[in-house]
């Protein structure tokens, strides 16, 4: 068996595929060639994972440089990526998973594919046209995001994409040794809107190392290194280690591992943490779901905030020492129940709507029950378009020139993003329609309009 497993996103995305890769190589034994297709910018955050026979690496700007630029030489990135796609595809993989969703990924996918292949995740019908294959990919293709009602984990979606069942031991071993008194803080985000600022860093660092005999160790980028600077220049205490900018990804996922806690907004080391075993304090932004990449660690608990001044001195250091000492947890905070990998929130949350529609339509749950008057009419309403609908459908049946039944049914469309705008709780509906329209194969003019029938 050989078996190619596609990720293309970044670091965080790579060490959530390795519980997969670990099923993965569970399930099939030593006699599977398992090979990882990464961008050669994030392949360092595959060192470490044994299980995977080859690494692939992509250099992106390499191919695609030579588009984007003022003078585009697209014949030759189309060259570069044939050469770099045939010697992959000469291997014959059995199966191909694409875990990354992207555009990009779907079109590579369709060319290292051999007549024989199983494809798990986006790839391409024979007319170029995007197909969405599988049920987890059409649900990942249509609900998952930031500010849309997924609750389900990236990594567990990766994993059924893989149709693999994850396994604790997946995760990595259990610490064999009891950690070091030291906690890292990863000070940088992705992005701004992901991080506390420097002088609220410095606050809780500083409370830290006032409460607590203990190493605080500070880890990130090279380019937050002035991050680093900043506070450590604030900050008389000789537990204070800055090793921003300072250590590779091998190094910090070691630091991690050696260590009692990490603290840190959502981005790669919280996943490191997960295959590391290190219980997580993780403050989430409106920037992040953290039902979809939040930490997988046992005893980890997240804060959801809008704005740093909700997290208080007092909050931030009760959270930690209910993590280390095993005190009593804040009320604030959203625990995860390890063996399910599903996380507790103390408060129901604004979504809940969404996540329920999500439940009865993918999952076979119950429909929620609608209290807003407004949302329910707008239910209906879409309920009367889908009528017109499917009329139309039924005219252009019977007579394909029928340019007021196509007319009609493109207005349709509008109604149905017309109604969303309005009500964004009808949202989850339609992105499962979008969905299963992009999924309607390639075929004569019935077997198309047959599809967009199923679908309304």
């Amino acid at each position: 068996m050989k078996i190619l497993v596609i990720q293309l996103a970044r670091l965080g995305d790579i060490y959530q595929t390795w519980p997969v890769i670990r099923a993965l190589r569970r399930q099939y034994g030593t006699a599977a060639k398992i090979d990882l297709l990464t961008r050669e910018r994030f392949s360092l955050a595959t060192k470490g994972l044994s299980e995977v026979s080859d690494v692939f690496t992509l250099n992106s700007k390499l191919i695609l440089g030579e588009v984007f630029c003022d003078q585009p030489q697209i014949q030759s990135s189309v060259d570069q990526l044939f050469e770099f796609t045939s010697s992959i595809k000469a291997i014959g993989y059995d199966r191909l998973i694409n875990l990354s969703f992207s555009t990009f990924s779907s079109f590579l996918v369709e060319a290292l594919a051999s007549d024989h292949s199983k494809i798990n995740g986006l790839t391409r019908f024979s007319d170029g046209y995007l197909c969405i294959p599988d049920e987890v990919s059409s649900y990942f293709f249509a609900q998952v995001g930031v500010g849309l009602s997924n609750r389900i984990h990236v990594t567990d979606l990766f994993a059924q994409t893989a149709e693999v069942e994850l396994q604790a031991t997946d995760f990595g071993a259990a610490k064999l040794a009891e950690p070091k008194k030291q906690i890292i803080v990863h000070i940088g985000a992705s992005n701004e809107e992901k991080r506390f600022s420097n002088e609220k860093w410095r606050s809780l660092i500083s409370a830290l190392c006032e409460k607590l005999n203990e190493a605080v160790i500070l880890i990130g980028a090279s380019e937050e290194a002035a991050i680093g600077e900043y506070i450590c220049g604030q900050i008389s205490s000789k537990q204070l280690i800055n090793k921003v900018g300072q250590t590779t990804l091998v190094e910090a996922m070691d630091l991690i591992s050696e260590s009692s806690l990490l603290i840190g907004a959502d981005s790669a080391p919280i996943h490191m943490a997960a295959l590391t075993q290190t219980p997580v304090f993780n403050f989430s932004f409106d920037a992040v779901n953290f039902w979809e990449t939040g930490p997988r660690s046992a005893k980890s608990q997240i804060y959801k905030i809008k704005k740093e001044t909700e997290m208080s001195e007092e909050l931030f250091l009760a959270g930690i020492e209910s993590i280390l000492f095993d005190e009593s947890i804040p009320v604030q905070a959203i625990t995860l129940d390890f063996e399910t990998g599903t996380y507790i929130v103390p408060q129901p949350e604004s979504k809940a709507f969404g996540w329920q529609l999500n439940t009865a339509i993918y999952m076979g749950g119950e429909l929620p029950y609608i209290s807003d008057p407004s949302v329910r009419q707008a239910f209906l309403r879409l309920c009367e378009a889908n009528q017109v609908a499917l009329e139309q459908i039924n005219f252009l049946k019977k007579d394909p020139k029928n340019k007021i039944a196509l007319s009609c049914l493109e207005q349709v469309d509008q109604i149905f993003s017309t109604i969303e705008k309005l009500a964004p709780e009808v949202s989850v509906l339609n992105r499962w329609v979008r969905t299963e329209k992009l999924r309607i194969a390639p075929g004569d003019y019935l077997q198309v309009m047959d599809g967009f029938e199923r679908v309304h």
